[in-house]
């Protein structure tokens, strides 16, 4: 099963271009397919864990997106981890 659902996502997601960016479209295609998957009862989506080492390397917009993931309605736990004190992160002036 996971076999095939990684071949159809293949497809689905074909060529990111040079930046490694996922297309808004093919955004949209892939949350069409699984909203569909869902509905046939193929899929279920179960909330995880995500766990984030070294998180003082993060920058800004790293923390922007965790952000936005833990408004969603199928927010991860979220744990952090640093080997470092209070530091400042990339982008912030305090």
């Amino acid at each position: 099963m996971r076999e095939c659902l990684r071949s159809n996502l293949e497809a689905i997601v074909g060529d990111t271009g040079d930046t490694g960016e996922i297309k808004s479209e093919v955004r949209e295609q892939i949350n069409a397919k699984v909203a569909e998957w869902r509905e046939e009862g193929k899929a279920e989506i179960v909330p995880g864990v995500l766990f984030v080492d070294e998180v003082h390397m993060l920058d800004i917009e790293c923390f922007s997106f965790l952000n936005r993931a833990l408004e969603t309605d199928m927010a991860p736990v979220l744990i952090m981890a640093t080997n470092r004190g209070i530091t400042k992160y990339v982008g912030n002036l305090h």
